[in-house]
């Protein structure tokens, strides 16, 4: 096939005779003539009125090595190219290197039609995969419409990770409206994509609908006020959804107001990772008032926001409430200061529920000793205790240590020591 390309036109065709001739190329300035080796190419002879010209259409999304180039005359050059396709065999054999059991890796992988045509196919009877990663595959909206609308065949791809695909509002648009009535898929994964607020709606949407979805990630994506607005009143509508991540959204206190709506009316929502959002304690203090209602969270997340020890009452308030689920509570890398670590571990000598703590790096010294060792004293649930990047030194650990024997369920204990070096220790009950 040979093509020739000017600003207001351009020509495939099966000889390169036509276009040879002045009426296309001229005869002066510089002209250059394509020569393409092809596989996806359609002819259009069925459907052209002059029946003597083969003319070619090439597949959108085609890529093309350059193989050879050659200078024909003066100022005329021709360019040899080559299709660039996966064939069926290579595209095996990168599935069998890149899946595990119950997985397969599409990562770093330009996903044209022609790539997905081939996993479409394996959809349509693979029995074991259960996920499939697509991180970094720079889909085309094509190729995404083809999968989603391939994936309605499979009955046993439950989790899809998209990571790092920056689509746009097309490609999430699709993605969406496939979701919304679709009965298999529970876990998706959107994160680091840079969804704007046109995504967040259409997102958003099929929330309201669909009710199968156990996790969701939206974390690290420049959704903005709207956009998490939309998603919020979304959410409200829906009751099957069991894991939400909003970790780097940057969260406002408008947006802080429409979660509390939502903690109070779910009757599903068990985990939630609010991490890195800027959240300061009139935030946390409305989450909070919405938690003490909600007796469904069972992880809460909030590390690396703006929680001082104004806000360790609000979680006492929580931990001592008799009907409290929590199990794991990470307030790490907030500025708690022993005031608010004091208030929460003396918390912690009533409650029977809360099994992980996480609070690195709160500036914690060794003022807090004595209620941290009374609460190893007395509790009986307490099975991890996370401490890292705080003030305390080795005398104090030694004295935690001796505590943690005679607690019967505390198995791990993570701090730093003061060397130079950080150096992470693990303690294991025997």
């Amino acid at each position: 096939m040979f093509c020739f390309s000017l600003p207001l036109k351009s020509s495939c065709r099966e000889t390169r005779t036509l276009l040879e001739s002045e009426g296309y190329l001229g005869n002066r300035g510089i002209r250059t003539l394509f020569q393409i080796d092809y596989q996806a190419g359609k002819s259009t002879h069925s459907h052209s009125s002059n029946k003597s010209e083969r003319e070619i259409l090439l597949v959108p999304g085609t890529k093309f090595q350059v193989i050879d180039q050659q200078i024909l005359s003066k100022d005329f050059y021709m360019i040899h190219l080559k299709e660039i396709f996966i064939r069926k065999e290579i595209l095996e054999d990168f599935v069998h290197k890149n899946q595990t059991k119950d997985q397969i890796h599409f990562v770093e992988q330009n996903l044209t039609i022609a790539n997905i045509d081939f996993i479409t196919n394996e959809l349509y009877s693979n029995a074991h995969w259960k996920k499939i990663l697509f991180s970094k595959s720079n889909f085309t909206e094509d190729a995404i419409k083809l999968f989603m609308y391939s994936l309605k065949a499979n009955c046993y791809i439950d989790s899809l990770d998209f990571t790092f695909n920056e689509f746009n509002p097309k490609i999430s648009s699709i993605i969406a409206r496939s979701l919304r009535i679709h009965t298999n898929l529970k876990h998706l994964d959107l994160s680091n994509n840079q969804l704007t607020e046109l995504d967040a709606q259409a997102f958003g949407s099929m929330l309201t609908t669909n009710k199968t979805l156990e996790t969701i990630h939206f974390s690290s994506n420049p959704l903005g006020d709207h956009g998490m607005l939309f998603i919020s009143r979304s959410l409200q509508f829906n009751q099957t959804l069991k894991s939400l991540y909003l970790n780097q959204i940057q969260l406002t206190n408008k947006y802080t107001i429409e979660i509390s709506h939502y903690l109070q009316q779910s009757t599903s929502l068990e985990r939630l990772y609010l991490n890195e959002n800027n959240l300061d304690d009139e935030n946390i203090h409305i989450i909070c008032q919405a938690l003490s209602a909600n007796k469904q969270i069972k992880y809460l997340h909030l590390a690396n926001n703006r929680i001082t020890h104004d806000c360790a009452k609000d979680f006492v308030m929580i931990l001592q409430e008799s009907t409290s689920s929590l199990v794991e509570l990470d307030l790490s890398k907030n500025p708690l200061g022993d005031t608010g670590v004091q208030l929460i571990v003396q918390s912690l000598t009533k409650n029977m529920v809360l099994t992980n703590l996480y609070l690195d790096a709160i500036e914690m010294t060794n003022a807090s000793l004595d209620e941290l060792i009374q609460m190893i004293r007395v509790n009986k649930t307490m099975k991890m205790i996370s401490l890292k990047n705080n003030s305390i030194n080795q005398d104090d650990i030694h004295s935690l240590l001796n505590e943690m024997k005679c607690n019967q369920t505390l198995e791990y204990l993570y701090f730093n020591d003061e060397n130079t070096i950080t150096r992470e220790t693990e303690f294991t009950r025997i």
